[in-house]
């Protein structure tokens, strides 16, 4: 799912912009600790490790059934050409 998760981030992050590489904060709720180490995996490939964000980790029930992992992130936006 943290994956996934992250795919579906960015491509938001795209939409508007932005990335996953030019995150600079990010909140990342697990349902459960013993998942940390795989979700952390996944973000440590997709971010700038040049320049990696503030990361929070919650652990706590999803309000999805079944879901693992859920993410929110604040994101630099490209300059605008003038």
């Amino acid at each position: 799912q943290a994956a996934d998760v992250c795919s579906r981030l960015d491509s938001l992050l795209r939409q508007a912009g932005s990335g996953l590489k030019r995150t600079v904060r990010l909140n990342v709720y697990v349902a459960d600790s013993a998942h940390a180490g795989e979700v952390r995996r996944v973000i440590a490939e997709r971010v700038d490790s040049n320049a990696p964000p503030a990361v929070s980790w919650v652990t706590t029930s999803l309000p999805a059934p079944g879901a693992l992992v859920a993410m929110d992130a604040i994101a630099v936006a490209a300059p605008k050409a003038a």
